[in-house]
């Protein structure tokens, strides 16, 4: 755990990189030229999963759509125009330079295959990774006064999620509903052998 939050030896850093789309507006905190295109905008992206995972590599597999070989190299902080993305609904405002790579062409098609929305243009949807000198501070929430800072994740810099909770949610949901599978939360831990809510506590 860097302190930008949770990171790999061999380069991946967790959230370093974000699907963003075109959107120009303003808010209280300034000008904006994207907002965050997430899951919540795009449910299809649920369908993605990481596959072989090998030194600064990593795949990423979608059902009957073709394997994406991710290098740490890709999302590598890059000088260029900065541009700056809105990044909740509170105005908080994030920059970043746009990958225009492998990357962002592996996530269009993706998205062309698995159509979106009708009106969305492909080309405004881009992939912005960090300069050189991103900086950008835990909020105090949770930070709890200690000195650290985040990449482009949604607060934190660590989301857990507990095993024994969502069995417990699930059972609540009946025999007859789906599964909801922790992937829907997308935590970056996800404990077991913990009783079910204790993190309410």
């Amino acid at each position: 755990i860097g302190n930008d939050g949770l990171s790999s030896g061999d380069g991946f850093k967790d959230r370093m990189a974000m699907i963003v789309q075109k959107k120009p507006g303003e808010c209280p905190d300034g000008n904006f030229d994207f907002v965050r295109f997430s899951q919540r905008t795009a449910p299809q992206f649920a369908l993605i999963s990481t596959g072989k995972i090998a030194e600064g590599t990593m795949d990423y597999e979608a059902p009957d759509f073709e394997t994406f070989t991710l290098k740490v190299d890709n999302l590598a902080p890059k000088e260029g125009k900065t541009v700056v993305t809105r990044m909740f609904d509170n105005g908080e405002l994030a920059a970043g330079v746009l990958e225009n790579g492998p990357v962002t062409d592996w996530v269009r098609r993706f998205l062309s295959n698995y159509p979106v929305r009708s009106g969305l243009d492909l080309n405004d949807v881009h992939v912005v990774v960090q300069t050189s000198d991103f900086e950008r501070q835990v909020e105090e929430l949770h930070r709890r006064g200690v000195d650290s800072r985040i990449l482009y994740s949604d607060g934190g810099q660590i989301l857990v999620t507990s095993r024994s909770t969502l069995d417990w949610m699930n059972k609540g949901l009946g025999d007859g509903n789906r599964k909801i599978s922790s992937r829907a939360f997308r935590p970056n831990i996800l404990l077991d052998d913990l009783p079910a809510n204790v993190e309410d506590l």
